[in-house]
């Protein structure tokens, strides 16, 4: 999916809104495009990217998880829950950010909980803009044992 505007109204509208209901069938959606593409087909199991703990509260879910879950379901592959978590340290918000700092600042923001040794991931996030907070992401996976890293998005920007 292109990021534009009424991609982005109706990913906020879930995300800001309190509607994670909203973000199951994007889910679902995405799953069906790995399924028909084979995207991904050698993974063993779903991750997704974590939102700060903050915006987590806020909110009361998390928008990465909620689409991980509906891929992983579809998929029939298992989730990694909590496997990847954003440092508390990093209170700043990437979307502002240029890309060169948001490189800087999300290479830190990132760990892993326990080994994924010889794990083949599928890594889940709504929205790839610069692909800085994906690169992260792949590099604490794989330092954790991962043996590769697939990144799938609902969106993209141009």
């Amino acid at each position: 999916m292109v990021y534009d505007p009424i991609a982005r109204a109706f990913l906020l509208r879930a995300k800001l809104g309190g509607r994670s209901e909203l973000l199951r069938p994007l889910g679902l959606q995405l799953a069906r495009i790995l399924e028909s593409t084979g995207f991904g087909a050698t993974c063993t199991a779903v991750v997704a990217v974590p939102s700060h703990p903050w915006m987590n509260l806020r909110r009361g879910f998390v928008p990465g998880q909620v689409l991980a879950r509906a891929v992983a379901g579809r998929l029939g592959l298992p989730i990694r829950a909590g496997a990847l978590v954003r440092r508390l340290g990093t209170k700043i918000s990437f979307k502002r950010m240029r890309a060169r700092s948001r490189r800087i600042h999300a290479s830190r923001a990132f760990r892993v909980r326990h080994s994924l040794a010889g794990e083949r991931l599928l890594l889940i996030d709504d929205v790839m803009t610069t692909g800085a907070t994906i690169e992260a992401c792949t590099c604490a996976l794989k330092r954790a044992g991962a043996i590769e890293v697939h990144a799938a998005t609902w969106a993209r920007t141009l």
